[in-house]
């Protein structure tokens, strides 16, 4: 089983690309479903995964949800251990208190 994340529009929501460009960059399979971030169905689409209502999400393979951006470069660099992954977390730690 792949990963899945669930996200926002990456056009609009930065979050949401941090998330899924960990991802993407390292060539770490993974599932992306885009949530109705401006359809109005947002909050119903992420009520049964994170209690913050926030993106990005991810679904570990062992289906642990991680919602907190610094919280999944943790979980991704602990599961694929490289030097890259783990500037990626540095600099997620670095860019904002709110991620």
């Amino acid at each position: 089983m792949a990963y899945e994340l669930y996200i926002g529009d990456r056009t609009f929501s930065s979050w949401s690309l941090r998330g899924w460009l960990m991802l993407k960059s390292f060539d770490i399979p993974f599932k992306s479903q885009m949530l109705g971030l401006y359809t109005g169905s947002f909050e119903k689409d992420l009520a049964p995964f994170a209690p913050t209502r926030q993106v990005p999400i991810l679904k570990t393979p062992k289906g642990h949800i991680v919602f907190n951006t610094l919280a999944i470069a943790e979980t991704l660099a602990e599961a694929h251990p490289s030097a890259a992954l783990a500037a990626i977390r540095a600099i997620c730690q670095n860019s904002a208190p709110y991620g």
